[in-house]
């Protein structure tokens, strides 16, 4: 038990600085190359039950930044009936900043069913957010429903103090969400999401000024892949995410993004020939009332070959996007292609290093920069599970 708990020290204090993501851009462009940071979603599907993983990026897609993710889950069983958790998650891109962590524990009441309490400890009691939840869970299936009480004890707090400044919620924030796993030899999903109860902020800049804020958001994401057959997939990915907010009933941002990806396989010997369709819509409205409207289609078509502790991915890929926005010029429909290349090394049985490089097929994008953007639209994923 120590040496885990060692091992698992050793590698959070590692990967804490090997950790790196992608940024999502506004450009049709990037849609393409974000499919050089995508998890090998055949990795995902053999470890989907597994509790204990640890992911770790890092790359970028153009050329000034940097953005890093990276995911820590560990279960530790405690007793018979009561499992340690903790969880940690890094995200940095141009877009936004999230570094979040939680402990909690689970606790089986009747032989697969359980009870789970988790929350993230800090020093002031407004920033706390503690989840409940309850719910099924095996080898195959796992149904965990939560609620979350969002900002703990905010109110409370600002009510006993006399500073000038000082926010608290006149409706206070809840959250509910689900997650959903399904680990069987036809069918293999994997499904979480959440809604936050519409609530209402105070903001008080001083004894004479204050306004109001409203909130309103939710979002869910997942997989889901279907084996009729012996050697064919079908297969979809999907993502969504809406937020809205309102300030006095004036000014407001509404930011909603969602995508939809559909493919399908067929494996002959060692290779998996594969085709698919990926969607993505995104539309906002920020406090000036502009407005940006962004739909891309982006057909692929590639093969994956699997040599023993080698897979080798080369695919084809463009995106034909549309883009009507406020001040933002660009010729429409606008198209963009790529040609994607990855290699993924099994090092073990649960340990996949995988190196991902988009190459620039545009003629006018090669021209303005380095011959196929050599240096850029690259990607490296380190992920296991223990």
């Amino acid at each position: 038990m120590v040496k885990k708990l060692s091992l698992v020290l050793l590698f959070i204090s590692f990967f804490t600085i090997l950790n790196a993501r992608l940024l999502d851009s506004w450009d049709p462009e990037y849609d393409l190359d974000s499919k050089a940071w995508e998890l090998p979603y055949y990795y995902l599907e053999n470890s989907l039950m597994s509790a204990n993983f640890i992911e770790v990026s890092g790359g970028c897609t153009e050329v000034h930044h940097l953005n890093y993710f990276q995911n820590v889950s560990i279960e530790q069983k405690l007793r018979n009936n009561i499992d340690f958790l903790f969880k940690w998650k890094i995200e940095d891109n141009l877009l936004y900043h999230i570094n979040y962590y939680s402990y909690g524990f689970h606790f089986t009441v009747y032989k697969n069913l359980f009870l789970g309490i988790t929350g993230n400890p800090q020093f002031e009691k407004k920033d706390i957010d503690i989840y409940l939840s309850s719910g099924y869970k095996s080898n195959k299936l796992l149904i965990e429903p939560y609620m979350a009480l969002i900002k703990f004890d905010n109110n409370y707090s600002y009510q006993y103090n006399d500073l000038d400044s000082m926010n608290f919620y006149t409706a206070t924030p809840y959250l509910f969400g689900a997650n959903l796993k399904i680990n069987t030899k036809t069918v293999k999903t994997y499904f979480s999401g959440y809604w936050v109860k519409p609530y209402t902020m105070d903001v008080v800049l001083d004894k004479d000024t204050a306004y109001d804020f409203s909130v309103d958001s939710s979002a869910f994401d997942g997989f889901t892949d279907i084996y009729p057959l012996k050697n064919i997939t079908l297969g979809c990915k999907y993502h969504f995410y809406r937020f809205s907010r309102v300030i006095a009933d004036t000014d407001s941002v509404y930011f909603n993004e969602w995508y939809i990806n559909g493919y399908t396989g067929y494996k002959i010997k060692n290779n998996f020939y594969y085709i698919g369709l990926k969607y993505v819509n995104n539309h906002m409205i920020n406090y000036t009332d502009s407005v940006y409207n962004r739909s891309v289609f982006i057909p692929y078509i590639g093969i994956r070959g699997d040599y023993k502790w080698n897979k080798f991915t080369f695919e084809y890929m463009k995106s034909i996007g549309n883009i009507n926005a406020t001040g933002y010029s660009v010729s429409n429909p606008h198209y963009e292609n790529r040609f994607l290349f990855q290699w993924d090394i099994l090092i073990g049985k649960n340990t996949i290093l995988s190196g991902s490089k988009g190459f620039e097929l545009d003629k006018n994008d090669i021209k303005n920069g380095s011959k196929y953007f050599f240096y850029d639209k690259a990607y490296i994923q380190l992920i296991t599970t223990f």
